[in-house]
């Protein structure tokens, strides 16, 4: 995990951010750029905040956002078309990975059910199997 671009690390945290984003309390802002030779570490935290802020165990993950402040002041810096096509291209890639995520956790349900269906399935050939078994001994008991 040397590498953030080998890393599953940043994905997922974008996945995570844009489940956060739905819920209450929602933060607010970009996610914070992680670099250098923590970076692996400070995404592996960055999920770990996130997680526990989905299942309503943090309250705050503010410190994982840049302020509103910090993006004004960004971007004054670069002319207003590229600053839309920027952020055109963050939203489609966080609604691209949110929705891989979630089609993967669709696969994921559906896999679910079909093992659901399967057994369920196999209980009832089971059941009628002894069923007919049942029958078959009432049958023979009144003759």
């Amino acid at each position: 995990m040397s590498d953030n671009n080998d890393s599953p690390l940043p994905q997922y945290r974008q996945d995570l951010s844009r489940r956060a984003r739905l819920c209450e309390n929602c933060p607010t802002g970009s996610l914070k750029e992680r670099r250098g030779a923590n970076g692996p570490k400070k995404y592996a935290e960055d999920c770990y905040l996130l997680q526990k802020f989905l299942d309503g165990n943090v309250t705050d993950v503010d410190d994982l956002y840049r302020s509103q402040h910090e993006l004004i002041v960004n971007s004054q810096q670069t002319p207003a078309r590229n600053q839309t096509q920027d952020l055109n291209m963050i939203n489609l890639k966080e609604t691209d990975a949110f929705l891989k995520a979630e089609v993967t956790v669709l696969k994921s349900n559906m896999c679910k059910v079909n093992e659901n269906i399967n057994t369920l399935h196999n209980d009832l050939h089971t059941v009628k199997s002894e069923l007919q078994s049942c029958s078959n001994i009432i049958a023979s008991i009144s003759t």
